[in-house]
């Protein structure tokens, strides 16, 4: 038996060739956020959106997933608005119903659970970078080193938004699969992966960065289009579009519905475009250039590599440029920047005046992301590429190190003996300098055989993670020295003993807050239905409709306002928080539901002015834009909300006769409501309302949010999905009989 056993091969031996770079990888970006998940000191939570806006979200979320609902719908904003359909929220992405799904502390969701999560976006970004190197036929060694630079450097080092970041995560394998379709190998089942990570992209959340990659991978497959033909390119788009419809069509919905802020001096609807001022403002300034290698000069964006991962990059452009995917990424990376530099490349112009969605992107800037990733291949290219470089360019490539890292030393000592700047000041290019001089030395050490390759490689990660160290994570709050920072988030907490009140309080009903001393979203962080929220967008039918006058607030059953002092003359003080915020009653607020017995018919456009007629008395007379049936006259109706579910409203009404029973919620499509269970008409009341005509008797409505949108988008997910395994299964298994 021990004689048979030699002509195996070491199992063992395979098993760790093949794992020990990925393992590493994670041990490596693990170790690099070392902040987060190694200590208690740091967060990435304090930017002003992810406290106010997104941590509320995951907040509601969690809570919904935790009570055993998909949360679909979000009752603390604007009298209620969809969820899933605004996209941000990310709602419709996967991986992160697995953080909603954590357990919770005190039914909060736990920093130390976001602190991984932001971890574990960097390490799934790292190991799809790692597989699609290895794919491009790169060592692993040199896999390794271009992923960790795509892991934590550049794009996913610098942004924090997890919207943003998340469809990062997936770019890689789409360009692997699309690289493999034109290349023939495995065309049509390649086609298909490649659409089915796009389209898993427009599923994470925001379209910036799946728009930008859309476009690059459109480019790509009309060049291969004139070679191949056009078969695999309709599969992959095909593909994408059905996976991607569980995010897209709901939000497709939604955007024509509603009103957005995109940095402009009013909120635009769906067919305003972006003013190209705001993408001016957001774009790829031309001074960031010099961030690819030197730190603390980016605007908008920190495209930063560092220099010896920059220098690879060249290394391996140089030495791969008879490879025909060498040049398509170096085409990705320079057709990036040329449209992230917004107004001075005319490509952008160009593109933002003929290419569909393009001008709802509003910030160029993002398009970096595949800078980064053609940059972080070429680094692959280079680690393997440097041995066959000549002496010269070996000569070149460490003098340009060394001329780097002398004209940063020469201009860090004028700056600060010169007292330019000062010595406590932002000093971390020299961190650049040093790594570029030694990077100089290990290269031509490596490549003239002075050291072994193996300690070159290892020489050249410890200066690439010591760069990428010195801006990647590098400002992450202090919560002992920088308290000012980490005042938003301690804000949040601040409150318990209003919610606490306000909780205690008889019937449904609305909160306003002071949004310059309550910067977060009061209503999904502690589950009460406020009505001013901080969101990117909201319903057009609630803004166009007043939403801020004392008469709507009062028809959306705004009871209270928390603040540091009243707003109006007739509020009153009922409650004093330990944070010195009031809250304060206001009298005429609505009850959540109620009957009426009159309705007034006006066009659409005018409700917003009818609702300010003092003639008009709300609680006895409606408004309509639509046609109803006559109405009869009487009072003495009971109605009475008796259970309310973020997607979910049961109303028990006793009626004397044929009247509209009011709810006051957002009207909006998806909605059905039954009467005693027969489906019955939701009429759009009172210009935002939803309002359903009740015969006399005692009778049971219920409202479900049940969106056709979300119902057709999700079957289209799960059928791209089926396709996408189906055909790989089926390809593996006609490969595995040949």
């Amino acid at each position: 038996m021990s004689v048979a056993e030699k002509h195996h091969g070491d199992w063992k031996q395979a098993v760790w060739r093949r794992w020990a770079a990925p393992v590493l990888l994670v041990c490596l970006v693990i170790g690099f956020y070392w902040k987060l998940v190694l200590t208690n000191q740091f967060t990435w939570l304090a930017s002003s959106d992810l406290s106010s806006m997104v941590l509320p979200w995951f907040q509601f979320q969690a809570s919904e997933w935790h009570s055993g609902r998909i949360p679909l719908w979000d009752p603390y904003s604007w009298g209620g608005q969809p969820l899933l359909a605004q996209a941000q929220p990310g709602s419709a992405y996967p991986l992160n119903w697995l953080l909603f799904l954590a357990p919770l502390k005190h039914t909060w969701i736990r920093q130390a659970a976001l602190h991984w999560y932001y971890v574990v976006i960097r390490i799934l970004a790292a190991l799809c970078f790692y597989w699609f190197c290895r794919d491009l036929d790169r060592s692993r060694s040199a896999a390794l080193l271009g992923s960790v630079v795509y892991g934590i450097g550049g794009y996913l080092g610098s942004i924090e938004w997890p919207q943003m970041v998340n469809s990062a995560v997936w770019a890689p394998l789409v360009f692997l699969f699309q690289f493999r379709a034109i290349r023939g190998r495995s065309p049509l089942p390649s086609s298909v992966m490649s659409g089915f990570f796009l389209g898993l992209m427009w599923l994470c959340g925001h379209h910036q960065v799946p728009l930008f990659v859309s476009i690059a991978w459109g480019c790509f497959w009309i060049y291969s289009s004139y070679a191949s033909g056009r078969r695999r390119a309709v599969l992959a788009v095909l593909t994408a579009i059905l996976v991607s419809g569980l995010q897209t069509l709901p939000t497709a919905e939604y955007g024509r519905l509603a009103q957005r802020w995109s940095s402009t001096d009013h909120a635009l609807k769906w067919h305003e475009k972006v003013p190209y001022a705001v993408h001016e403002d957001f774009s790829f300034k031309p001074v960031s250039i010099i961030s690819f290698v030197v730190p603390g000069l980016d605007l908008n964006e920190d495209p930063l590599i560092g220099a010896v991962a920059f220098a690879l990059a060249v290394a391996g452009l140089v030495s791969g440029w008879a490879d025909r995917r060498v040049r398509w990424l170096a085409i990705l990376a320079l057709g990036s920047v040329l449209f992230a530099l917004g107004p001075n490349s005319v490509f952008h112009g160009f593109l933002y005046s003929t290419v569909p969605l393009i001008e709802k992107a509003r910030v160029p800037a993002h398009a970096m992301l595949l800078f980064h990733l053609g940059v972080c291949a070429l680094v692959a290219f280079g680690v393997d590429g440097l041995p066959a470089l000549s002496r010269r360019r070996i000569a070149m490539l460490g003098m340009g190190l060394a001329g780097l890292g002398t004209v940063l030393t020469v201009a860090g000592f004028v700056l600060f003996e010169m007292h330019l700047v000062p010595v406590q000041g932002d000093s971390r290019f020299m961190v650049t300098a040093l790594a570029a001089f030694v990077a100089a030395s290990l290269i031509w050490a490596t490549w003239s055989g002075a050291i072994g390759r193996r300690a070159g490689f290892g020489g050249l990660l410890i200066l690439v993670l010591l760069e990428l160290g010195n801006t990647s994570g590098y400002f992450f709050a202090n919560y002992e020295r920088q308290k000012d920072r980490i005042a938003p988030l301690k804000k949040m907490a601040e409150d318990s003993d209003i919610a606490s009140f306000l909780r205690t309080q008889p019937g449904r009903f609305r909160v306003e807050y002071d949004g310059n001393v309550i910067p977060h979203n009061l209503g999904d962080w502690w589950g009460l239905e406020t009505f001013t929220s901080y969101v990117a967008s909201a319903p057009d039918i609630v803004m166009r409709n007043e939403p801020y006058h004392p008469r709507v607030q009062a028809l959306w059953g705004v009871r209270y306002y928390i603040g540091t002092k009243p707003v109006r003359p007739d509020q009153t003080e009922v409650f004093n928080g330990v944070s010195g915020r009031k809250v304060y009653r206001n009298a005429d607020a609505f009850p959540r539901a109620w009957a009426v017995h009159q309705v007034r018919r006006v066009n659409e456009p005018e409700t917003g002015r009818a609702l300010l007629d003092p003639s008009l008395d709300l609680r006895a007379e409606a408004i309509l834009t639509s046609p109803a049936p006559p109405l009869a006259a009487c009072s003495g109706d009971d109605v009475n909300v008796r259970r309310h579910l973020p997607d979910t409203v049961e109303i028990e009404a006793a009626m004397q006769c044929r009247g509209l029973v009011v709810l006051s919620e957002t009207y909006f499509p998806g909605w059905r409501a039954t009467v005693d269970g027969s489906p019955a008409t939701i009429y759009a009341t009172d210009g935002m309302l939803r309002g359903v005509i009740i015969e006399a008797g005692k009778h049971k409505i219920a409202m479900q949010y049940r969106p056709g949108s979300v119902i057709a988008g999700g079957i289209m997910t799960l059928l791209g999905t089926l396709f996408a395994v189906a055909v790989t299964i089926v390809h593996r298994r006609r490969s595995t009989l040949m």
